[in-house]
């Protein structure tokens, strides 16, 4: 979708396809920003790593930014921790879940559940069930099946720090304004 956008505008770049945590690009950069995608793959090794290389690809005095939705906000992720709730999982489909309208009038409807998780080791499975709607007929339906990893803010701090970055600030939600325990996403911005 990028490379097709990219080509309407009549403008052209290089772009990568890989894993932050075997990111191996031929050049290095002043800012480098992880949207969303920080805890995906339910291994804190491969997220350390992927910090790591984006290290070792910004220049010198470069910017790190990353953002993180908290789960101590999202009271479905959080109490399906509580051993009541991780026994009765997985948990069934909603019946609908938000529709987005799409460029040519089609709507994109994206609905989640739990499957499992566990407190011990911070990672939760979860699917995503993404329907295609025209007309308010269902065109298509796929879902996606993704672990995730659950971080506090201070081990993120420290991971970071571990990764070799310093002067590290933490905004919440998007805003110029520190982070606060109402913030549902963290923005982490760190030098090299």
């Amino acid at each position: 979708m990028c490379k097709e956008q990219l080509e309407r505008e009549g403008l052209t770049t290089h772009l990568y396809t890989t894993a932050m945590h075997a990111m191996d690009l031929p050049r290095r950069y002043r800012v480098i920003f992880a949207c969303d995608v920080i805890g995906l793959g339910g291994e804190h090794k491969l997220t350390m790593q992927a910090m790591k290389r984006c290290h070792e690809h910004l220049r010198p005095g470069g910017i790190f930014g990353l953002d993180y939705m908290v789960r101590w906000n999202d009271p479905p992720a959080w109490l399906s921790r509580l051993s009541e709730n991780r026994h009765a999982l997985p948990q069934k489909w909603p019946f609908s879940g938000d529709r987005k309208t799409l460029p040519d009038g089609s709507e994109l409807e994206l609905i989640a559940r739990t499957v499992s998780t566990d407190p011990l080791q911070n990672v939760s499975v979860r699917q995503i069930k993404v329907r295609l709607w025209e007309n308010d007929q269902l065109i298509k339906e796929e879902i996606y099946t993704q672990k995730l990893d659950d971080y506090s803010k201070n081990e993120l701090m420290l991971m970071l720090a571990q990764a070799g970055f310093n002067d590290i600030k933490i905004y919440g939600d998007f805003e110029n304004e520190p982070a606060t325990v109402d913030s549902k996403d963290l923005v982490f911005i760190a030098k090299k």
